[in-house]
């Protein structure tokens, strides 16, 4: 599996993501993991939970080892979509993708609601992650993946960015809302 050039992270980190996320004690490496992706805690907390539920699902993706994987792509679509909330209108959006010799994977963001009120600015955006892998059929005697015709997986949660006006005149950070934990 090879993952875009402009997404790649430390082989350490895919390796937290991949094997240690699975384990009991995964709340000391979200937080290694949200350290390392530069996003806070709760962001990198409700991201693995939304993956890991699409796996748990009955129509997750047929090749349950690439959950590492999107993993990885969804926390840097979400943080790409952080650095970019000042200036997102409904409709922008952040994408990352890998590719397998049978399957494409990719994770997108796309800010659906931008609000700016007296108390606090707030930014909603829908997360789609969406596995496309060749089904294995038998042609001619041979086993061959049917990339013509593949099996689309799909699953999507909602994230809600929030900050407060701060008495120095600007504003505070970013934080996950209430509501996406």
């Amino acid at each position: 599996m090879t993952l875009c050039l402009k997404f790649s992270l430390p082989p350490a980190l895919g390796l937290v993501l991949a094997v240690g996320l699975s384990s009991p004690s995964w709340a000391s490496d979200a937080s290694d993991v949200a350290r390392e992706m530069k996003l806070p805690v709760p962001v990198v907390e409700s991201t693995l939970l939304a993956v890991d539920g699409f796996f748990a699902a009955p129509a997750a993706p047929a090749n349950r080892m690439v959950s590492g994987t999107f993993k990885e792509l969804a926390l840097k679509a979400i943080r790409h979509r952080m650095g970019n909330l000042e200036d997102s209108v409904p409709g922008k959006s952040s994408d990352a993708a890998a590719e397998d010799r049978n399957a494409n994977y990719k994770v997108n963001v796309r800010t659906t609601r931008h609000e700016t009120t007296e108390s606090r600015e707030c930014v909603d955006n829908k997360v789609t992650l969406t596995a496309s892998e060749g089904v294995p059929v038998i042609k001619d005697g041979a086993f061959i993946f049917d990339t013509a015709h593949p099996r689309v997986t799909t699953h999507g949660w909602d994230i809600t960015f929030c900050r407060t006006p701060a008495a120095s005149g600007g504003f505070s950070d970013w934080v996950l809302a209430p509501a996406s934990r």
